[in-house]
């Protein structure tokens, strides 16, 4: 599990978003980019379960 961002171009910085300048982390701008991250993840934990079973 990994921390990622979500903002999208045209927001205005925020007072309660400090670290979003400090944030050297993967940034997506869209709810709809989530899917694909889901898809990682379960990529990752089929191959990881794959290797524990053998």
């Amino acid at each position: 599990m990994r921390a990622v961002m979500i903002r999208v171009a045209y927001q205005d910085e925020d007072a309660h978003r400090l670290d979003a300048e400090e944030w050297d982390g993967e940034t997506i701008s869209a709810l709809s980019e989530v899917a694909g991250l889901v898809g990682q993840a379960r990529s990752w934990l089929t191959r990881r379960a794959a290797r524990a079973i053998t």
